[in-house]
């Protein structure tokens, strides 16, 4: 058997026994465990996009709270840094809240923040 390192990591290389390969109990299961494998793995990525779709949800609600909380002096504050009127501001800021509510919520911190 020979072995070979490549950056630190030892691979194997092991000649294929042909004698092995064509046993038919090796191959016969061999459908039935990939499909548990693949419902498996659908289940732990349904289970994550669920995860990620509930805090996504959670983040919106509080950003468009945090929206309806905003007075015309925060748009201002904002429009004049980022050199737009005051309802490109509030549109902008609106957006967010619906398709980037984490930035949203960092946004309006800091409008918050600036007044305190």
């Amino acid at each position: 058997m020979k072995q070979r390192t490549i950056e630190s990591q030892t691979f194997k290389i092991e000649r294929l026994d042909h004698g092995v390969l064509s046993m038919p109990n090796r191959t016969r299961n061999i459908n039935s465990d990939l499909d548990k494998y693949k419902a498996e793995q659908a289940a732990v990525a349904k289970e994550k996009y669920d995860l990620s779709k509930a805090c996504f949800k959670d983040d919106k609600e509080k950003a468009q709270a945090m929206f309806a909380g905003l007075e015309i002096k925060h748009l201002d504050d904002y429009a004049s840094r980022m050199g737009i009127r005051r309802s490109e501001a509030k549109a902008e800021i609106k957006s967010y809240c619906t398709w980037q509510p984490k930035k949203a919520i960092k946004i309006i911190q800091a409008l918050m923040e600036v007044e305190a």
